[in-house]
């Protein structure tokens, strides 16, 4: 399937629930869980994807840039490496690579692909969510506030087009595409108001969901 046509099979996707989605790909798995300490919640809020996937995969592996917590978590007998100190020799190859907003916090995505692609076979599947930058909320948030609304750790917006065309670089191919909702719920009033408008207008238009998770394989190409 040519690009344009793989957007316009996107457009028609549904729109999931993050974790759900996540926890269904992982379950009775081997993973290998990328940036498994800085997710949507804290290790110790019950809705931290790295200890959901633990309660359901087969075995999970983590790795992160926060060695003071990566130590602590290991006390606690959770298997974890520093992304500075993993190799071949000690991680091995993964049925799910998971990647869970992490991309948009990298130096170089392509080079952040091409490295985390030697721990997998080609029957490995990354699953990989990422920030939509043409989100109903960010259109919003400008019209609104003058600007979107970007956390400050972010060092590239990366919408579906652009997202392949960095899997066409690394080899990598799209298995399953899935729209995601906002994963926190709103606190103030005004967004509990505006939370109700997005997910009306989104639901119409899918380019507007607040996220979206893509499922990859290594290119058999």
């Amino acid at each position: 399937m040519n690009r344009e046509k793989q957007l316009k099979e996107i457009q028609k996707r549904p729109v999931a629930h993050k974790l759900k989605t996540i926890i269904e790909y992982c379950r009775d798995k081997t993973v290998l869980d990328i940036g498994c300490i800085g997710q949507d919640f804290t290790v110790r809020n019950a809705n931290w994807i790295h200890g959901e996937v633990k309660k359901v995969a087969l075995n999970i592996t983590g790795v992160d840039t926060n060695k003071p917590m990566i130590e602590q978590l290991r006390n606690e007998g959770y298997t974890m490496y520093a992304d500075d100190e993993i190799n071949r020799d000690q991680i091995q190859q993964h049925d799910i690579i998971l990647m869970a907003d992490v991309i948009e916090h990298v130096d170089n995505v392509i080079v952040f692909l091409e490295f985390y692609k030697q721990f997998s076979t080609e029957n490995t599947l990354f699953i990989i969510s990422t920030p939509n930058p043409y989100s109903i909320r960010q259109m919003f948030n400008i019209l609104l506030f003058g600007r979107p609304g970007i956390n400050p750790e972010h060092t590239v917006a990366i919408d579906p087009g652009n997202f392949m065309e960095i899997i066409s670089r690394v080899h990598l191919e799209m298995v399953e595409f899935w729209w995601l909702h906002e994963t926190m719920a709103p606190v103030k009033f005004y967004n509990k108001v505006l939370y109700g408008l997005y997910r009306l207008l989104y639901s119409v238009r899918k380019y507007w969901a607040p996220n979206y998770l893509v499922v990859l394989k290594v290119s058999s190409q």
